[in-house]
Order: structure tokens, then sequence, then C-alpha cells
């Protein structure tokens, strides 16, 4: 998904270079590359990829945050739950 929006935005000569992304599952390492090479400097997520896969790691998030990316799941306010 985050590949078909940053595909999008670059075929219709928009830059997202400095933008935010967010985003349900945290990315996998192949999105990671994309986000990195395509400028993008945050990213907000709900739920982890790793988690949803049943696999160790989140490697998308470790290889973003390696190159200054800021990354982070996003926790709605407590009242937001209920």
């Amino acid at each position: 998904a985050e590949q078909n929006a940053i595909l999008y935005a670059s075929k219709n000569n928009v830059s997202v270079d400095g933008c935010t992304l967010y985003i349900t599952l945290s990315p996998c390492l192949a999105c990671a590359r994309i986000i990195y090479t395509m400028g993008i400097k945050r990213v907000f997520y709900l739920q982890s990829y790793a988690t949803y896969k049943g696999i160790g790691t989140d490697e998308g998030v470790d290889f973003l945050r390696r190159f200054g990316v800021e990354v982070r799941q996003y926790e709605p306010a407590p009242e937001l739950n209920s």
C-alpha cells in the first residue's frame, strides 16, 4: 500500500520529500527502502507488521530508524479506546 501511494504521488508530480506517512501496519523492508529513498521523514503506524506476520522483528522499522527516519507506533488517547 505504501508503495502504491508513493508511486501515485510521483506519477502526479507530487513530492513526498520531507513528508509524514500514516499507515496501518509498520512497513515491510521493501516498502521501508522506498520510504527512505523518497525522502519521507516520519512514519506513524497502528500495528506491527512483524506481529501481524508472526515474525521476530520489524525489519522495516529497524531499517528506517538506522537511517534517521522517525518511526512511531500510534497510540490513541485512552478515551478513544472505550
